[in-house]
């Protein structure tokens, strides 16, 4: 997390707060006025881009919590998001879908992806990296990609 902050950190001193990105939400009340230690408008985007979510809604903060009025993860419709404020973590996120999976690990340089499979909070595919067939299992709550 602190790397992702730290890359957010870098990214708006290279290139400042532009307005919104083209199909993502304007932000609405109190988001242009953070209290101290709590995210800008601008870096809650570049979190949540980090963690595959796209097609943001309008941002509101309200106190310690950021309403975020629907958004689409790696494809697929999430709905209304409530981040905390400060880390711009996604509060009660769910776990990662078959087909949200799968999308992350195309995004991620995989070709050929096939779900395999259930294993707990896992999921397990095979895909093609290259020209090499790898057998790969995604953790559903944070992302994380690892070889089986």
């Amino acid at each position: 997390m602190r790397k992702t902050l730290a890359a957010a950190g870098l990214c708006l001193a290279l290139f400042g707060t532009a307005g919104p990105v083209a199909g993502q939400g304007a932000a609405g009340p109190g988001m242009d006025r953070p209290e101290p230690g709590q995210l800008l408008a601008e870096q809650i985007r570049i979190v949540l881009q980090a963690r595959g979510y796209s097609d943001l809604g309008r941002m509101e903060r309200d106190g310690d919590t950021v309403l975020v009025s629907d958004a689409k993860r790696y494809g697929e419709a999430t709905g209304p998001l409530r981040l905390d404020a400060k880390t711009g973590q996604v509060r009660d996120e769910r776990p990662l879908t078959g087909a949200q999976a799968q999308a992350l690990l195309r995004d991620r340089g995989f070709s050929e992806v096939r779900e395999a499979g259930r294993e707990g909070d896992a999921i397990l595919a095979t895909a093609q990296r290259g020209s090499t067939r790898v057998d790969v299992r995604v953790d559903a709550r944070s992302g994380a990609v690892s070889q089986r």
